[in-house]
């Protein structure tokens, strides 16, 4: 496994809104959960931002978690999201 340092991640101007690029996720949490092009964007970029969190802190040994609390984590973020989006509808 290739080690990870805090020199590898590396600045991305203008990525982070770059909807063209997940215009299918959007399409899909549209669909799904009956959410606008915006709120889809919005849920997308929440979900993401605490994914991208633990990712960074997994990858820099910060924390040393084991799958179960992450998919535990990552799992109570999207319900949390989606109940504030749809009102604990769907």
């Amino acid at each position: 496994m290739k080690s990870f340092t805090f020199r590898d991640m590396k600045r991305r101007f203008g990525e982070e809104d770059d909807r063209e690029s997940i215009r299918p996720l959007l399409a899909l949490l549209q669909k799904n959960l009956g959410l606008s092009e915006d709120e889809a964007y919005l849920f997308h970029m929440e979900t993401w931002i605490c994914a991208h969190g633990m990712a960074t802190m997994l990858a820099t040994s910060f924390v040393d978690w084991d799958e179960a609390f992450i998919s535990k984590v990552l799992t109570d973020t999207y319900e949390g999201i989606r109940r504030s989006y749809t009102g604990g509808k769907r």
